[in-house]
């Protein structure tokens, strides 16, 4: 008996195409929420940049230091320069500042979008295996190209189809009982018209 789900905010729905055989292919959509599972993905995006930061620290002191005794030799080499060469520092720190900035922010979404890919893929499948286990077996597993886990999506189709196909012999066999029961004695047209109902529910899971 199909038991209702919540529905995913975006396009990755399953579809109600019959489950014999899997889709040749999986149509483009995209996920209206990158954060699908938020507190995971920003913890990993908040690693990334830590690590990314500390790097970008160390290379920026070391090329300050650099920069900077260069300055100091040329001033002292040429002192009429000073002013020019401190300006010239003072730009290149501003630089590489926003610089760092621009490229922590880059490597943070670029973490979030990354770890969509799998939170996402986690999420549908979690999503699917719950619509089986309430006995939905009319969904099919869909996920984007990049996803990850797309490994599963045939097998797990191919489950469905074959569960499907099984409740649907099983209906065929109870439909079978019930005109042996109806064929009967009178009083057998309880248990026959009991049978049918059965059967009615599998074909409908």
């Amino acid at each position: 008996m199909n038991h209702s789900t919540p529905s995913v905010p975006s396009s990755d729905q399953t579809s109600t195409a019959g489950l014999n055989s899997p889709p040749k292919g999986r149509p483009h959509f995209a996920r209206r929420r990158y954060l699908i599972d938020r507190r995971r993905q920003l913890r990993t995006a908040a690693l990334t940049s830590a690590v990314a930061i500390f790097l970008l620290v160390v290379v920026n002191l070391a090329f300050g230091v650099m920069r900077s005794s260069q300055s100091m030799v040329l001033a002292a080499a040429a002192p009429q320069l000073r002013p020019v060469l401190e300006k010239q520092d003072a730009t290149n720190g501003t630089i590489l500042v926003v610089f760092s900035a621009v490229f922590v922010v880059g490597v943070a979404m670029i973490t979030i979008a990354e770890t969509h890919r799998t939170a996402g893929a986690i999420y549908a499948v979690r999503q699917r295996i719950d619509r089986v286990r309430d006995g939905d077996l009319h969904s099919l597993l869909r996920l984007r190209k990049r996803d990850s886990l797309n490994d599963l999506v045939l097998p797990f189709n191919e489950m469905v189809g074959r569960l499907q196909k099984s409740a649907i012999a099983e209906a065929d066999e109870l439909d079978r009982l019930a005109d042996e029961a109806s064929s009967g004695p009178a009083e057998n047209s309880g248990l026959a018209a009991k049978l049918r109902e059965i059967a009615d529910r599998k074909r409908k899971i």
